[in-house]
Protein backbone atom coordinates (compact mmCIF):
# COMPACT_ATOMS: atom_id res chain seq x y z
CA UNK A 1 0.00 0.00 0.00
CA UNK A 2 1.31 3.18 -0.79
CA UNK A 3 -0.30 6.05 1.74
CA UNK A 4 -0.63 9.63 0.66
CA UNK A 5 -2.51 12.03 2.41
CA UNK A 6 -1.15 15.51 1.42
CA UNK A 7 -2.92 19.15 1.76
CA UNK A 8 -1.73 22.59 0.70
CA UNK A 9 -4.27 25.34 1.70
CA UNK A 10 -7.44 23.03 1.26
CA UNK A 11 -6.59 20.95 -0.98
CA UNK A 12 -6.12 17.16 -0.78
CA UNK A 13 -4.47 14.84 -3.71
CA UNK A 14 -6.35 12.57 -3.96
CA UNK A 15 -4.82 9.60 -6.33
CA UNK A 16 -6.99 8.61 -9.13
CA UNK A 17 -3.71 6.74 -10.76
CA UNK A 18 -1.26 5.10 -9.17
CA UNK A 19 1.12 2.68 -10.80
CA UNK A 20 2.07 -0.72 -9.00
CA UNK A 21 5.37 -0.82 -7.20
CA UNK A 22 8.01 -1.59 -9.91
CA UNK A 23 10.95 -4.27 -8.62
CA UNK A 24 14.51 -3.91 -10.01
CA UNK A 25 15.07 -6.64 -11.92
CA UNK A 26 16.37 -9.84 -10.46
CA UNK A 27 14.77 -8.57 -7.03
CA UNK A 28 11.23 -8.70 -6.78
CA UNK A 29 11.57 -12.70 -6.21
CA UNK A 30 13.70 -11.28 -3.52
CA UNK A 31 12.23 -10.84 0.43
CA UNK A 32 14.11 -7.80 1.03
CA UNK A 33 12.46 -5.14 3.08
CA UNK A 34 12.86 -1.64 1.65
CA UNK A 35 11.74 1.56 1.85
CA UNK A 36 11.74 4.99 -0.04
CA UNK A 37 11.23 8.31 0.63
CA UNK A 38 10.69 10.21 -2.48
CA UNK A 39 9.69 13.68 -2.68
CA UNK A 40 7.30 15.46 -5.25
CA UNK A 41 5.55 17.69 -6.46
CA UNK A 42 2.05 17.76 -8.29
CA UNK A 43 0.48 20.60 -10.87
CA UNK A 44 -2.56 21.12 -10.75
CA UNK A 45 -3.85 19.19 -13.43
CA UNK A 46 -2.74 16.38 -11.00
CA UNK A 47 0.53 15.30 -12.70
CA UNK A 48 3.61 14.84 -11.22
CA UNK A 49 5.74 17.63 -12.01
CA UNK A 50 8.94 16.43 -10.43
CA UNK A 51 10.34 13.86 -7.86
CA UNK A 52 13.35 13.03 -6.47
CA UNK A 53 14.87 10.35 -4.02
CA UNK A 54 14.73 12.18 -0.46
CA UNK A 55 16.15 8.89 1.38
CA UNK A 56 16.77 5.12 0.23
CA UNK A 57 17.04 2.14 2.66
CA UNK A 58 18.72 0.32 -0.31
CA UNK A 59 20.03 2.58 -3.55
CA UNK A 60 18.80 -0.73 -5.88
CA UNK A 61 15.38 0.17 -5.18
CA UNK A 62 15.29 4.22 -5.85
CA UNK A 63 15.21 4.58 -9.57
CA UNK A 64 11.73 1.83 -9.18
CA UNK A 65 10.27 4.35 -6.37
CA UNK A 66 11.36 7.46 -9.37
CA UNK A 67 9.51 5.59 -11.92
CA UNK A 68 6.60 4.91 -9.95
CA UNK A 69 5.91 7.70 -8.36
CA UNK A 70 6.70 10.08 -11.62
CA UNK A 71 3.66 8.14 -13.22
CA UNK A 72 1.00 8.34 -10.72
CA UNK A 73 -1.85 11.15 -11.28
CA UNK A 74 -3.75 12.69 -8.72
CA UNK A 75 -7.45 14.75 -9.18
CA UNK A 76 -6.85 17.92 -10.56
CA UNK A 77 -7.78 21.23 -8.96
CA UNK A 78 -8.56 24.90 -9.33
CA UNK A 79 -5.85 27.34 -9.01
CA UNK A 80 -8.54 30.37 -8.23
CA UNK A 81 -9.60 31.10 -4.32
CA UNK A 82 -5.61 31.93 -3.68
CA UNK A 83 -5.28 27.79 -4.37
CA UNK A 84 -1.82 26.62 -5.18
CA UNK A 85 -0.40 25.58 -8.62
CA UNK A 86 1.28 23.16 -7.69
CA UNK A 87 1.63 21.15 -4.68
CA UNK A 88 4.84 19.55 -2.64
CA UNK A 89 4.79 16.20 -1.49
Amino acid sequence: MWPIVVFAHNIELVPVYKLDRVYPEGLNSVSVEWQVKVYFVVASNGLVKSAEIYKASHTEFADAALLTVSNWRFEPWSTENDNPSDIEA
